[in-house]
């Protein structure tokens, strides 16, 4: 099964004040903690980005890494624009998705998606307390005409793919096994305190 790795580092980051990408945890980029997340479980690393922040990334950071931009045609079309993106470049059976706002993502967590993975799927997606999470997740190749399907409509949410797809969801059984950094209010609790929720 060949499975390739994709990061969505495209997004404006509003809420955050600038983009999170380049946000910090011990002198490290957000954006590598979720390359370094995905490594071990992948073949190939696509980062999907937008051309204003293309060059302030590591291009060279890690091995089997390939920087793009989003699709110019699907431009402000949310993520499932840079997954059609890493779909589009290179067909894989799976790809695992990592949004940049995770620097406590393990591991460990993207392999309970792979080892869910079957024919019968689509989507893997986990649910952390009650919580669907979308954009930590496996989508099959299968459903690449969907995506597109669904970019070309008036409602390109992650939403309406997936209810044209065999979803699986599996409990993640752990009460936070990672931490969405969605504001700077998040980034005082969680990496200010880093020591207190490791």
């Amino acid at each position: 099964m060949k499975l390739a790795g994709v990061v969505l580092a495209g997004g404006k980051s509003r809420r955050f004040g600038s983009p999170k990408a380049f946000a910090k945890r011990e002198g490290k980029d957000f954006y590598q903690y979720s390359l370094d997340a995905l490594r071990p479980v992948v073949g190939e690393l696509f980062m999907i980005t937008n051309p204003e922040l293309y060059n302030h990334f590591d291009l060279h950071y890690t091995k089997n890494l390939t920087v793009l931009n989003d699709d110019p045609e699907l431009k402000k079309r949310g993520p499932l624009s840079g997954l059609w993106t890493a779909m589009n470049a290179k067909s894989f059976d799976w790809y695992i998705v990592l949004p940049v706002d995770v620097p406590f993502m393990e591991t460990r967590v993207l392999q309970q998606l792979v080892h869910n993975i079957d024919e019968d799927t689509d989507v893997v997606i986990p649910v952390v307390t009650g919580r669907k999470q979308p954009l930590v997740a496996a989508y099959s190749k299968q459903i690449k005409s969907h995506i597109k399907r669904v970019l070309d409509s008036d409602d390109y949410s992650v939403a309406r793919l997936l209810e044209m797809c065999q979803v699986k969801y599996i409990n993640i059984d752990e009460p936070q096994p990672f931490y969405n950094i969605n504001n700077s209010t998040d980034y005082q609790v969680y990496i200010y305190n880093d020591k207190d929720i490791k």
